[in-house]
């Protein structure tokens, strides 16, 4: 497996870096396409990113055999593509995209952060259904859309961000109106300035509360998010206000154990009452 270094640089190149890209590209198993429109583990090829700092300049980084993302800084990408013969490690890494996070092969997140954010002239990014990330950052500040895959699941395990601004708002929709999207997070979540539509959230809540307390606007077809129940139905009298209240949920165990509590509480009366001396009658002279 090839390792890259720490000072291994790929930008859009003039006419001398292109010469050492196709060098360099060639040892590594690396072949930049179309004056580097393009980057591509090829088939077959096995590379390591190690702890390098790889700028693409707006390029396509295409893994379609096995690439180790490791402790590396993978940034400037246009669209990452894994293909389906392809697989990506991405380890500790930060990946920074401005396109499309395109998943037919496999993608280990690792202890990773992706993150989606504007370059590139994209307006609009597309996750495909079914990735798992671990840190996921999405931050706009054009009003970008992120598209998420119609009836199938994006799974965050760590943090998720969710950050556009004042006036332009980050989008998030689905890739067919009509049919939510679905969206798994923690706890460990900061959603501000988005504009929703199309969404159940399927881990915990997402942004607990009325759509203005994150200056934002949800546009229907809501299930989880803000005071939308799991039925999409809306239980806080509006964008005005919510009176839903978070109740805490006990675990099947911990249920089963006060339960038992309980009922030891009440054999222990039942013994108190049992031992208590009973009043003789009184006789009558």
């Amino acid at each position: 497996m090839h390792q890259m270094g720490q000072t291994d640089f790929f930008t859009r190149p003039g006419p001398l870096q292109q010469l050492r890209q196709l060098l360099c590209c060639s040892l590594l198993g690396l072949a930049p396409l179309a004056q580097a429109a393009q980057l591509q583990v090829g088939a077959g090829s096995r590379v390591d990113f190690g702890d390098a700092t790889v700028r693409l300049g707006c390029a396509d980084l295409h893994v379609n055999g096995s690439a180790a993302a490791s402790a590396s800084t993978l940034n400037g990408i246009a669209t990452l593509n894994i293909g389906a013969a392809g697989g990506l490690q991405a380890g500790t890494a930060q990946v920074a995209l401005s396109g499309d996070f395109v998943r037919s092969g496999s993608f280990d997140a690792g202890g990773s952060t992706v993150s989606i954010m504007d370059s590139c002239a994209h307006s609009i990014s597309r996750v495909s259904g079914g990735t798992v990330f671990n840190h996921l950052s999405v931050t706009s500040g054009t009003g970008k859309t992120l598209e998420l895959a119609a009836g199938q699941s994006t799974t965050v395990l760590g943090q998720l961000t969710l950050q556009g601004a004042q006036g332009r708002l980050l989008r998030l929709r689905s890739s067919a109106a009509g049919t939510a999207a679905q969206l798994s997070a923690t706890a460990q979540q900061s959603v501000q300035f988005v504009d929703v539509a199309d969404n159940r959230a399927t881990g915990e809540v997402l942004a607990f509360g009325k759509p203005d307390q994150f200056q934002s606007q949800a546009r229907g077809n809501l299930f989880r998010w803000f005071q939308f129940d799991a039925q999409g139905q809306d239980q806080g009298g509006g964008s005005g206000g919510s009176d839903i209240r978070r109740v805490p949920s006990l675990s099947i165990a911990w249920t089963a154990t006060l339960g038992a509590l309980l009922a030891l509480a009440g054999m222990a009366r039942m013994a108190a009452l049992r031992r208590k001396p009973q009043r003789s009658p009184l006789r009558r002279f």
